[in-house]
């Protein structure tokens, strides 16, 4: 877990966690990493890879409550 946490901060590294454009910005290297972490590096060669970071994003974007724990998630991230 770990290391997805230290992956997950260096795509926040110099980014504001008040900027929400900028975070924004980010969610889908966000997913992207956290797929690969689950599924394995490999994983970005399946042709499931893009669509699932796609639905993922749509899915985000449709709930405001998905949304805020994004934000949280980022929140903690950045904090030092």
């Amino acid at each position: 877990m770990e290391v997805l946490r230290t992956r997950l901060r260096a795509l926040f590294k110099g980014v504001d966690s008040g900027d929400a454009q900028a975070i924004e910005e980010r969610r889908t290297p966000v997913l992207q990493e956290i797929l690969l972490w689950e599924f394995g590096d490999d994983f970005r060669q399946d042709a499931q890879f893009a669509p699932m970071v796609d639905a993922l994003d749509k899915m985000l974007d449709a709930n405001e409550g998905f949304r805020e724990h994004f934000s949280l998630l980022v929140r903690k991230l950045t904090q030092k």
